[in-house]
């Protein structure tokens, strides 16, 4: 991606209200919206408006449960938006932020029995920082304790005792 410097994208405009000089953003970037099959322009001021509308959206629907929920309504591929996350801080605040409102939301529905627990565990670590480090923890011990035993045993029985 080629480096552009913001200040050159600026234009000013003269505006009519008593002569002041009104900044208008030039836009950085385009995208394509998976909704409409239509490159979109992207500036920073819409990525964080995004992440206002990814909180809100996290918080307010009950039936927000996955990440790509809220990347259809916007039209929009992970790979997109992790590469805006990239380039945006308060975006990547923002998705991460609500990664964890809809990690809370699957643990919470899994422990109440709303959802199954078996997809919900399965996922968590996606979801939950400590979730992933429980999980990394536990195949640490479970290599360990292999190595200690020498792998794993079969026992065969000739004869039962009656």
């Amino acid at each position: 991606m080629k480096v552009i410097d913001r200040k050159k994208l600026k234009t000013v405009k003269r505006s009519t209200l008593k002569g002041k000089p009104t900044i208008t953003a030039a836009w950085e970037e385009k995208y394509l919206c998976m909704n409409s099959l239509r490159e979109k322009p992207v500036s920073d001021d819409v990525l964080e408006r995004w992440g206002l509308e990814l909180l809100q959206w996290a918080i307010n629907e009950p039936k927000a449960i996955k990440m790509s929920q809220w990347l259809t309504l916007k039209g929009l591929d992970s790979k997109t938006l992790w590469r805006f996350c990239e380039r945006n801080d308060k975006l990547k605040a923002a998705y991460n932020r609500a990664l964890a409102i809809l990690g809370d939301r699957r643990e919470a529905g899994g422990l109440e029995r709303k959802y199954d627990s078996g997809i919900t565990i399965f996922m968590m670590p996606h979801y939950d920082p400590d979730w992933k480090a429980m999980v990394e923890w536990k195949a640490k011990m479970a290599k360990i304790d292999e190595q200690q035993n020498g792998g794993t045993k079969v026992v065969i029985v000739d004869r039962y005792v009656e």
